[in-house]
């Protein structure tokens, strides 16, 4: 079960989301790509920092494999497969193949941009960048050199990870409540406005702020915004992943 839902999830829906996501950073520089010379480090910032960029992501998170119980719901053989692999390993693949092809969607589709970026603007490493007011992960950047900006990308690149396959599983467990393909990729969008809203709206540790979080913008050192990436990624996603299960028995048990 677990190299077919794989199969899956490393098709073609995987491809088209990395590919619209470049395009879709791409685009949100535009501006910038017009110049005949350019800084690839200012362009990452403002793509990732400002925009709709954000926003836009989690549904293609959920592109490749968010809709996978959506997609067998509604198949006629969904009885025949649950049979042949029993529930415990079916729900299992379903809610590990959806967090990792989240994940890879988001950090490819980010590295993929960075790759473009530094092609078009390559960076000179015996320069310190200019960063203006510094902390959290930017402090990765300090002093220069191409450690410190594999380091930061890198960093940025596990946090996208982690995020992406939180917001494919937002989509799963959705889906085991109302498996509709079109709602199930709009939840996506809509959980990460409201997770917005709640971070404007309630007093929190800004390392709990699932957004500024994403972005690497806690002002926490590196090594601590890592950790709290995976630490808050992955519980909330354990947690969407217990619910997903719980419903989808359910569900499973009338197939």
């Amino acid at each position: 079960m677990l190299s077919l839902d794989r199969r899956r999830a490393l098709g073609l829906y995987l491809w088209i989301a990395v590919a619209a996501a470049l395009l879709l950073q791409l685009n949100s520089i535009s501006y910038l790509l017009r110049d005949a010379e350019g800084d690839a480090l200012m362009g990452f910032f403002l793509s990732s920092s400002l925009g709709y960029v954000a926003p836009v992501m989690p549904l293609l998170a959920a592109l490749p494999f968010g809709t996978g119980f959506c997609a067998d719901w509604q198949s006629v053989f969904v009885p025949e497969v649950v049979l042949r692999s029993g529930k415990r390993r079916y729900l299992f693949s379903k809610t590990l193949t959806a967090f990792l092809s989240g994940g890879l969607m988001q950090s490819l589709g980010m590295l993929s941009f960075i790759l473009f970026l530094n092609l078009k603007f390559p960076p000179d490493f015996s320069v310190e960048p200019f960063l203006g007011d510094i902390s959290g992960l930017e402090t990765l950047l300090l002093g220069g050199g191409a450690g410190a900006y594999l380091s930061y990308y890198g960093a940025r690149l596990l946090l996208a990870f982690f995020a992406g396959g939180f917001w494919a599983m937002t989509a799963l467990t959705f889906s085991a409540f109302y498996p509709n393909l079109s709602l199930t990729l709009v939840v996506p969008l809509v959980t990460h406005r409201l997770l917005q809203e709640l971070g404007y709206a309630v007093a929190m540790p800004a390392f709990l702020n699932v957004t500024l979080l994403e972005a690497g913008a806690v002002g926490l050192s590196p090594e601590m915004t890592l950790a709290a990436g995976a630490g808050v990624f992955l519980a909330l996603t354990a947690t969407l992943a217990l619910v997903f299960c719980w419903r989808a028995r359910r569900r499973l048990r009338y197939a």
